[in-house]
């Protein structure tokens, strides 16, 4: 990312709260495009792609990278854009000539990716394996019960949402296997405890009105008439000002 042109400004609340990052990358899109030749549909969705890997990897350990999976139904293919914490990125389309003529019009992303699956992978060369975010959510989704290492961000989820089982060597891997292939009892409770956990914290509608709340809470508590005003007619905004 040309440093001269394309800027991420980082900034944190100061009781430390709400982290803000705002990206100005024209330049790092426009070269994308460029090399790879993208139609105004492709290049809109790979620049996105491009932008939320380098916003997501900002602020991570040196050398830790963060990658995005796109594996959607539709004409443009599986995407996918990695970025590490220096603000190198890098990414690509399976059909970057798809044809904008969509539903949407010329720059219908939502038509274009499809349906399908997001996965985040972390990865860290001081790891022993990569973290992907998508494993444990969808396996909830279906109901399915975890089973996860207990490291990195995987056992919080799983601790509270009481989804699964954890495991920290070998032993404990084919005992907790075991477990749930011999408990059909054990595996319905745990799938459901996972999939109720998913509907009330994580998924889109729930994640959004807390990130609304946390804003309108900080609003309200420092007078800004006008964010307050906006939010303050939500349904919800009652509880974000009394917290």
């Amino acid at each position: 990312m040309d440093a001269a042109r394309d800027e991420i400004v980082r900034t944190l609340s100061s009781d430390g709260g709400i982290s803000v990052r705002a990206l100005v990358a024209t330049e790092l899109v426009g070269e994308a495009v460029r090399r790879h030749r993208a139609s105004p549909t492709a290049a809109t969705a790979l620049g996105r792609a491009l932008m939320g890997a380098v916003l997501l990897a900002s602020g991570k350990k040196e050398g830790e990278t963060v990658q995005l999976q796109f594996r959607g139904n539709g004409p443009l293919g599986p995407l996918t854009a990695i970025a590490d914490s220096g603000g190198r990125v890098r990414g690509f389309a399976s059909r970057p000539d798809v044809d904008g003529a969509l539903g949407g019009g010329p720059t219908d992303v939502g038509s274009a990716v499809g349906t399908g699956v997001l996965a985040v992978v972390r990865y860290h060369p001081s790891w022993r394996e990569p973290y992907t975010g998508i494993v444990a959510l969808e396996s909830f989704r279906e109901g399915t019960p975890v089973i996860a290492r207990d490291l990195g961000p995987l056992p919080e989820v799983v601790r509270s949402s009481g989804g699964g089982l954890l495991f920290g060597t070998q032993d404990e891997l084919r005992s907790a296997l075991r477990k749930l292939a011999g408990n059909p009892a054990l595996r319905e409770q745990k799938g459901a405890a996972g999939r109720e956990a998913l509907l009330g914290r994580w998924v889109e509608s729930v994640v959004i009105e807390q990130y609304l709340d946390l804003i309108a809470g900080v609003a309200c508590r420092r007078g800004v008439a006008r964010v307050e005003k906006v939010l303050g007619s939500r349904p919800h905004a009652a509880g974000a000002e009394a917290s």
